[in-house]
């Protein structure tokens, strides 16, 4: 919220996509030229990334809701059996050992979400 409400004002006014849907509809009626609009488009988004580019705001407190959600869900652990072997499924990913904050141990292919092999560690 704190990003939206830095953002300029004609960026968040609901005339300026008012705007751009009549301009979209002429172009679909032929009445406008598509690269008009790209030209506009173009022209409002260097002028609003130069104005950004002077307002100050915390990135560091955006996204995460409490200390909880800003920790890793997992580390690297490269002394984990099976680490840094091939996939034994798919054989293009390498295995890679996590430790999971509650502790849990496993060793699950790199080449994810292409490939879920996993295998978990006692």
């Amino acid at each position: 919220i704190e990003l939206i409400e830095k953002l300029p004002n004609e960026l968040r006014d609901p005339v300026t996509t008012a705007k751009w849907e009549m301009a979209l509809g002429l172009i679909a009626e032929g009445k406008m030229p598509a690269a008009s609009f790209d030209d506009m488009i173009r022209k409002m988004c260097c002028s609003l990334v130069e104005g950004m580019k002077t307002v100050k705001f915390d990135l560091s407190k955006m996204g995460a809701q409490d200390e909880a959600d800003s920790k890793p869900r997992s580390e690297v652990d490269s002394a984990l059996p099976g680490h840094g072997a091939p996939c034994p499924k798919c054989g293009k990913g390498t295995m890679t050992g996590r430790r999971l904050p509650s502790g849990k141990k496993l060793v699950s292919c790199s080449a994810y979400p292409a490939c879920k092999h996993t295998t978990w560690i006692d």
